[in-house]
């Protein structure tokens, strides 16, 4: 199964030796305190899983849904690593909310140290991420209707 030309993975992860807790390893740390948190809206059971990048020893990337929302996870090795990810997964008739969390650093004064943006987003475009060592980064999109979106701003390709 395809879907819009990308194969679709719409089985567990344990049954192709792949451990559920990837997602908690790379993301897990961005809900803590978070009172909407990513990892309680994300569905481990069954979902529809795409691999969109990724090179053994140095990253991975990859996006699943549960329902309308879609979710991203991102993590890279020891060296840290610049990703470009296109949202062409998203459907094209829509906007996003996206829910962004990556590593802050030392500028983020909170004990887990993840930045968290808000910012809306399409399938045409392409997400940058700046990801520290050993770190990673996981967004949420959520449909949004313009009333709705007139709230928030537009992600203009800045390197996150």
């Amino acid at each position: 199964m395809t879907y819009k030309g990308i194969p679709v993975v719409e089985k567990p992860c344990a049954e192709f030796g792949l451990d559920n807790r990837i997602w908690e390893m790379a993301l897990g740390v961005c809900c803590l305190k978070q009172p909407a948190c990513w990892m309680d809206n994300l569905e481990v059971d069954s979902v529809t899983t795409l691999p969109t990048d990724g090179t053994p020893g140095k990253n991975i990337t990859m996006v699943r849904r549960k329902g309308e929302e879609w979710f991203l996870g991102a993590m890279t090795n020891n060296e840290g690593s610049q990703e470009e990810i296109s949202l062409s997964f998203l459907d094209k008739e829509k906007t996003y909310l996206a829910s962004v969390y990556t590593d802050g650093g030392d500028k983020v004064k909170t004990r887990t140290q993840v930045k968290c943006s808000y910012l809306l987003v399409d399938a045409s475009m392409t997400m940058k991420f700046d990801l520290k060592p050993s770190g990673g980064a996981a967004v949420r999109f959520v449909p949004i209707d313009g009333k709705e979106a007139a709230k928030y701003r537009h992600y203009k390709g800045k390197i996150m």
